[in-house]
């Protein structure tokens, strides 16, 4: 698959959000390349280590964000290259800025450093004693080396490929894969504080969409119809209790209810009984633990466990259980 011909941004409207999610991505390589370890290190220095570049940058340096990394989700075709970064609300185009300053100057004029490469090159070789630890451990490897074709000595020489990686070979990897002016950012967070900043930031078109990922104004219906979207000012309104109570005969649907009830942190969830409650959401970036509180990553694992009958829905679907006035 081609990249897009230009960036291009989806906003995610969270009023009065405490901060914006920014998460950017473009389609990279596949984990079968031969240069396999080389485009992981490639990324271990941009953004894939709590020392990398954009983390030092956001995190220990500005103090915008807890956390800013990039990682590879794995596929054997092309697969998503990440950036992720929880910022402060007030911060959000100017971390943007920062993210795609970092990405033009990696594959510009500041590249990889022979240091860096050291650096995550040592940390490769050096973890080894304790990766394989346990038996999931060690299943999970085998089980990379049969999804990827790999052979089963792959381990055997992995030290090797690792030391034998050099600068120009990351530099080379750097300019193929990272393409700024074709990523696709998706932004979540209170649009009335942060919609000017990124506008003013000029990186393509922007398109609003709800929390469902459709443009903002419509959705499809259970039967494929495009009908308009029950918007939550229409749905609900908000009762004294923190939870959403019925105005008219119309109610958000379930997965809005949801999302609404987590994002508050009120008590209208609750576990089923003999269920376990899920203690983490999937899609589990490597290193990383703070993307649980997103709003996508955090509505997709409420509304994955009441699927599965794990948690029970609010009851009223949109009324209020309490007798608050």
């Amino acid at each position: 698959m081609a990249h897009p011909d230009k960036a291009s941004v989806f906003l995610i409207d969270k009023p009065d959000s405490e901060q914006s999610i920014i998460i950017g991505g473009l389609l990279a390589p596949s984990e079968k390349i031969p240069e396999r370890e080389a485009l992981h290190m490639m990324n271990d220095i941009l953004g894939g280590t709590f020392t990398a570049r954009i983390n030092m940058n956001l995190r220990e340096e500005k103090h915008w964000a807890y956390g800013a990394y990039s990682f590879m989700t794995g596929a054997k075709g092309q697969q998503p290259l990440l950036v992720y970064a929880p910022v402060q609300t007030d911060k959000t185009s100017d971390s943007l800025a920062e993210l795609q300053r970092e990405l033009r100057a990696y594959i510009g004029g500041e590249p990889a450093e022979a240091a860096e490469l050291q650096k995550v090159k040592d940390k490769r070789i050096n973890e080894l004693p304790g990766r394989f630890e346990t038996i999931a451990a060690v299943s999970g490897a085998v089980s990379s080396m049969v999804t990827y074709d790999r052979p089963l000595n792959y381990m055997d020489g992995y030290a090797e490929q690792i030391r034998g990686a050099d600068l120009k070979t990351i530099h080379k990897l750097a300019r193929q894969t990272i393409k700024p002016e074709q990523f696709i950012w998706v932004i979540v967070g209170d649009k009335k504080k942060i919609e000017k900043g990124i506008r003013g930031l000029d990186i393509g078109p922007i398109a609003e969409l709800n929390v469902d990922g459709k443009p903002v104004g419509e959705t499809v219906a259970a039967g494929g119809t495009s009908q308009p979207r029950v918007r939550p000012a229409a749905a609900g309104i908000a009762c004294g209790c923190g939870r959403l109570k019925s105005a008219g005969s119309q109610h958000l649907p379930i997965s809005g209810e949801i999302r609404a009830a987590k994002n508050q942190f009120n008590s209208t969830l609750t576990v089923a009984p003999g269920k376990n409650f899920p203690r983490t959401p999937f899609l589990h970036p490597p290193d990383f633990h703070a993307h649980q509180s997103t709003v996508t990553q955090m509505s997709q694992y409420l509304l994955h466990s009441v699927i599965n009958e794990r948690v029970q829905p609010p009851a009223g679907l949109g009324q209020c259980a309490c007798n608050y006035r």
